[in-house]
């Protein structure tokens, strides 16, 4: 089935995707993609897990453990089951739901997305077992706290791919159409306390990395929001708004309307 001819830069991003994966088979591949919208990005695993197909590249699916938040295990467990990662077939495997885990602590003394960012840090020499790009689907507000919480991993991915949200019409007619498409991105679920537990010092140094390297991000409005957020619980309130208006400024250029709302609703506040 013929993809949908979108926005020549998720074009190209999708593009780059397949061609990591083309490029890494038999051998670990760590890359991350980002998208926030679930109906969005179901319908890109579609595709690219369709084409890959066609070239003898088998398609897995795992699921972390939400009480056991650990990519190594949910690998070995994918491995120890399927015969043909055994005897090294071509394959790829996606990691769903990273972003349901829970960013607030209930009854444990870490929480769901702290357990699954400290198994990252520390288990990456552990990984290279497992002879199989892995594709990460997570949310801008997710990557960019990986990012933070698990710097050696994130310095030894192999490649992050950012997509930008459709229109809803567009969506729907991805998915009637079978889900065969080029496209994605995001805005968000951000948990109350996230900017109050990333340092000021750490969300500058990301803010200024990203605006040199990647001025158009998405991931620049969970950022200056976050980084907002944290000025504001200093009561440096002039800083605060400088930077929620720069978010919303980004977020209506994307035609974000979560990212708008974020920020609008911290103006407000």
């Amino acid at each position: 089935m013929a993809p949908l001819d979108i926005d020549p830069l998720n074009r190209r991003e999708f593009h780059s995707l397949v061609v990591s994966i083309e490029a890494s088979v038999n051998k670990l591949d760590l890359l991350i993609a980002i998208c926030d919208d679930r109906n969005l990005q179901d319908a890109l695993i579609t595709t690219y897990e369709a084409e890959l197909k066609e070239q003898g590249i088998t398609p897995f699916r795992i699921r972390l453990n939400p009480k056991r938040p650990s990519l190594r295990a949910a690998l070995q467990e994918l491995f120890d089951r399927e015969a043909s990662l055994q005897s090294s077939e071509p394959a790829v495997i996606t990691v769903l739901n990273a972003n349901e885990l829970l960013g607030v602590r209930l009854t444990e003394e870490k929480s769901e997305q702290e357990k699954f960012f400290f198994s990252l840090q520390w288990t990456r020499e552990a990984l290279r077992q497992f002879k199989a790009p892995v594709v990460i689907w997570l949310s801008d507000s997710i990557a960019t706290r990986l990012s933070q919480r698990a710097k050696d991993f994130w310095s030894w991915r192999s490649g992050v791919f950012e997509f930008v949200a459709a229109e809803p019409e567009v969506v729907a007619q991805v998915l009637q159409s079978g889900g065969m498409m080029q496209m994605p991105q995001m805005q968000e679920r951000e948990t109350a306390d996230a900017a109050s537990q990333i340092p000021i010092a750490d969300l500058q140094q990301q803010l200024a990395s990203l605006e040199a390297s990647a001025p158009e991000s998405p991931l620049l409005i969970t950022l200056y929001n976050s980084l907002g957020e944290a000025y504001e619980q200093e009561y440096n309130y002039h800083q605060a708004l400088e930077l929620y208006e720069k978010g919303l400024a980004l977020a209506k250029a994307k035609n974000d309307l979560n990212g708008q709302a974020r920020s609008l609703h911290n103006l407000g506040d």
